[in-house]
């Protein structure tokens, strides 16, 4: 997908085309042609093949740095007397560095793309944690639908600890009950 910075509407797009064809003040020797574009012919290009689809956000059609090369070639190329199905043969396939050099526009050079594809290779595996930070979780069962997770490497519960924890769960348990986050003992039964 195309960089959202780069996407133009439809009049964004007319007057940039029309900007980049002016400042070369090249007319088109037959009369029948225009010397810049209009929507309306963009359109057309588009419906001919000449011009690639636009993107779209929601109902509005967006156009790219592609779309502006596609339209400058196409009338560099009108501005040489080319028809337009000689035009559209040029065209064909062309990346968007041959575009720029057919319409004879500088392009701002873009970082290289990277030669790794994700789904050619493998992840990289995540590196293991030291020895030193791993972790060792203690599970302590308030019911058996209530687990209270102690993350500490270093403390382990012994039963009188485990015990006192467990009576100072007695409040939080009858919250969770009130709040019905957890049944009660009666509706257990009956499900």
């Amino acid at each position: 997908m195309t960089d959202v910075a780069a996407l133009w509407t439809l009049p964004e797009l007319t007057e940039r085309v029309d900007a980049a064809l002016a400042a070369e003040n090249g007319a088109i020797p037959s009369g029948r042609v225009r010397d810049v574009p209009d929507a309306r012919t963009i359109r057309w290009y588009q419906t001919t093949g000449l011009v690639d689809r636009p993107e779209h956000r929601g109902r509005t059609a967006m156009y790219s740095e592609r779309h502006l090369l596609q339209l400058i070639a196409i009338k560099r190329l009108q501005q040489q007397g080319l028809p337009l199905n000689e035009v559209q043969a040029r065209l064909a396939g062309l990346d968007d560095d041959a575009l720029a050099a057919l319409a004879g526009l500088e392009r701002e050079p873009r970082p290289a793309a990277s030669a790794r594809r994700f789904w050619t290779q493998p992840p990289t595996p995540a590196p293991e944690p030291e020895p030193s930070r791993r972790t060792v979780v203690d599970v302590i069962w308030l019911r058996d639908d209530v687990r209270l997770l102690i993350d500490n490497a270093n403390w382990h519960l012994s039963p009188h600890e485990e015990a006192a924890l467990l009576d100072a769960a007695a409040p939080l348990l009858s919250l969770l009950k009130r709040l019905e986050v957890i049944r009660t003992d009666r509706s257990k039964e009956q499900a």
